[in-house]
């Protein structure tokens, strides 16, 4: 396999409205300066943009087992173990979109399944959006059209710049002003902060009764009466109130996060937030907001959407796609001895690590990413975004943003690597 060429930068260079690749978000407004290898971020303080830009590259190179090895010797190992599985999973799919293109391929040359490592979170809305459909909206609308936000189970602190972006905003298309806007939080441990005009309201309750507070607040908005005075520990009165606001909402935006919705049929609670956005769209206007899809976990999604017709968790092996969301889960399929090799991808940090298991592991991950045991082989690749270009999907899913390169790397793409794979097989 060929090393990448290498184009070294100015001993000092700044590079404007770079998009960080970090976060679902894909905040596209960042400068960053380059002094050899090592990167300064100095227009924002976002914690994930600040760690993931941070680090100068390891010095990393391939090894099979526990040994250094050249790239195209690991590659060559890689490829023996793809080729004699006759079920490899492969996993992890956090690389861009250019690498998802490549998993794909190799998946479907080898026969083998494809999960993301959020593959759980992601579900939770791939089964809601399948079953019933949904009435979503994008971050730019969230910015300028929302007088009313309604926040459950999440404050959006896994997106750190959410409130910058999308609500604190100095000035908005259409009225009502971004600082009058309302904010309610409904679950445990939120931290709402001070927004605005207003003070946000916190509706304290156990994430895992969050599906009756929402099944109760659909029935206030519908006009039913309810027998309990209080649900989950909230007080009926202040769902009622709250009831009677959404109505009154010019536009009304319920965001939720997949990710923090660990708890048991975590789907139906989505469900029924995606049937109160449908409801409140019978007298006045309103739209949900999923957030989610970090780790190339919305890019992932995308691309296989767009090449097999299905997202995620479809397995290759009959020579077709064939799509088993419940099946073809990684943590089942590692359990139950349903895969005979791991094709492990988590290229943007180096706690992307893969699951522990028996059979034969190949890792294309973050030159600082450690596996104990050792995988049988393991390739270091660049970071999109940092070490190399490309493109990611938003978590809105309506745009692709693309990547830049602001650091010279010799280290080589994910797509390049799985690429060379599939080559060998031949």
């Amino acid at each position: 396999m060929q090393q990448p060429s290498i184009n070294r930068p100015p001993a000092r260079m700044r590079n404007r409205h770079v998009t960080c690749p970090f976060c679902a978000l894909l905040c596209d407004d960042l400068t960053i300066e380059t002094r050899g290898d090592r990167l300064r971020i100095t227009s924002t303080r976002c914690p994930k943009a600040r760690a993931g830009f941070a680090p100068t590259p390891a010095a990393a190179t391939p090894r099979i087992g526990n040994r250094s090895s050249s790239l195209d010797q690991a590659v060559a190992a890689a490829a023996d173990i793809v080729r004699t599985s006759r079920a490899p999973l492969i996993g992890g799919l956090a690389t861009d979109l250019a690498g998802m293109r490549a998993a794909l391929a190799l998946a479907d040359r080898a026969g083998g399944i494809v999960d993301h490592l959020h593959g759980e979170a992601l579900l939770r809305n791939f089964l809601t959006l399948q079953d019933a459909g949904w009435v979503t909206t994008t971050l730019t609308e969230v910015r300028n059209r929302a007088d009313l936000i309604l926040f459950v189970g999440t404050d959006t602190s896994e997106f750190p710049r959410f409130f910058e972006r999308c609500i604190d905003n100095q000035s908005a298309l259409f009225k009502p002003s971004p600082a009058d806007r309302e904010l309610v939080f409904i679950g445990e441990g939120l931290r709402p902060g001070r927004h605005g005009r207003r003070r946000p309201q916190n509706l304290r309750c156990d994430t895992a009764h969050l599906g009756e507070v929402v099944d109760a607040l659909r029935a206030l908005v519908g006009g039913h009466r309810l027998a309990a005075r209080s649900i989950a520990g909230i007080e009926q009165a202040r769902l009622a109130r709250l009831a009677e606001r959404l109505r009154a909402a010019r536009y009304a935006v319920v965001v939720w996060s997949a990710g923090r919705l660990e708890i048991a049929h975590g789907n139906l609670l989505v469900q029924s937030l995606c049937a109160l956005v449908r409801e409140l769209n019978e007298t006045t206007r309103a739209a949900g907001l999923p957030l989610g899809g970090d780790d190339g976990g919305a890019t992932a999604a995308a691309v296989c959407a767009w090449q097999s017709g299905f997202p995620l968790r479809v397995d290759f092996g009959p020579g077709y796609p064939r799509y088993d969301p419940v099946g073809n889960a990684s943590a089942r399929l590692l359990a139950d001895g349903c895969v005979d090799a791991l094709v492990w991808i988590g290229s943007f940090n180096a706690s992307q690590t893969p699951p522990a298991t028996r059979v034969p592991r190949i890792v294309i991950g973050h030159p600082g990413l450690t596996c104990s045991p050792a995988p049988q082989v393991f390739i270091p690749v660049g970071t999109p975004g940092v070490d190399h270009s490309g493109h990611l999907v938003r978590c809105d899913a309506v745009v692709t943003l693309p990547l830049a390169r602001v650091r010279a790397s010799t280290l080589p793409h994910a797509a390049a690597v799985l690429d060379a794979i599939r080559a060998a097989l031949d």
